[in-house]
């Protein structure tokens, strides 16, 4: 072999190995362009991450801001964010508010919105791969899903501000009652103050009238009955009023006194069959005692 094939053989054997080294150099590139395409992608799904799990943080800020407005707008009333069945407690009427509400589906299993591995419309997380993520993202599925977190906080704002609202209810309601209830015990101290005077004012007149009674007692009563023997009284039966009066009604009325009394006085009649018999029968009997004497 001479040595110009030598050479060539040399310089075919150098442009090989550079072929091969620029073939080697080009996979290489092409291996770090694939990583970094890769990695690209990883980032770019990690910012999608990133983005999603910033939009619920977001999210979960605002429904912590949402209690707190509603704990600061309602007084006596403590929302509880720790209990997943969200006890609205209320100091005044002690109303455990729909603790398993239909209209406030706030998912008892779900604490502060914890939508990650529970709910439908979010398996990004765990079920789905970064990759995934990705086309998500370009088919503008997680804007979505986020737009739906976003009915869903609103409505859940607009379910517990009519919550609130029918808890201000409740409280004016418990106030008006407690109101008639405070009225009714006013008036009730007022009716027994008023029957105190009336029983001070009885007593009172009571009072005098004992007192004007007790010269009647010794001057009038006294000299009246001093030689009787029965009863110091008399009692007369009313006669009973049509369809007005259901008991018997009597009268009662001192003997002697100066007015007329109220039933007349019957006078024995001797006309009567009965006493001209018992008339005939005395005269007898006078006649034959007078007889045997």
């Amino acid at each position: 072999m001479c040595s110009s094939e030598v050479s060539h053989l040399h310089v075919f054997n150098e442009v090989s190995h550079l072929h091969v080294y620029s073939a080697v150099s080009h996979l290489h590139v092409f291996n770090e362009v694939s990583h970094l395409h890769v990695s690209h992608l990883h980032v770019y799904s990690e910012v999608s991450h990133l983005h999603v799990f910033n939009e619920v943080s977001h999210l979960h800020v605002y429904n912590e801001v949402s209690h707190l407005h509603v704990y600061n707008e309602v007084s006596h009333l403590h929302v509880f964010n720790e209990v997943s069945h969200l006890h609205v407690f209320n100091e005044v009427s002690h109303l455990h508010v729909f603790n398993e509400v239909s209209h406030l589906h706030v998912y008892n299993e779900v604490s502060h919105l914890h939508v990650y591995n529970e709910v439908s419309h979010l398996h990004v997380f765990n079920e789905v791969s970064h990759l995934h993520v990705f086309s998500a993202v370009s088919h503008l599925h997680v804007f979505n899903e986020v737009s739906h977190l976003h009915v869903f906080n609103e409505v859940s704002h607009l379910l517990v501000y009519s919550e609130v609202s029918h808890l201000h209810v409740s409280h004016l309601h418990v106030y008006s009652e407690v109101s008639p209830l405070h009225v009714y015990s006013e008036v009730s101290h007022l009716h027994v103050s008023h029957l105190h005077v009336y029983s001070e004012v009885s007593h009172l007149l009571v009072y005098s009238e004992e007192k004007d009674l007790v010269p009647k007692l010794f001057k009038v009563l006294a000299p009246r009955f001093e030689n009787q023997l029965k009863g110091y009284t008399r009692m007369a039966r009313l006669p009973v009023r049509m369809n007005l009066d259901r008991a018997k009604m009597v009268a009662l009325e001192y003997k002697g006194n100066p007015f007329p009394r109220l039933s007349p006085v019957r006078k024995e009649n001797e006309l009567t069959l009965v006493n001209q018999l018992l008339k005939a029968y005395r005269e007898e009997r006078q006649e034959l005692l007078a007889a045997r004497a």
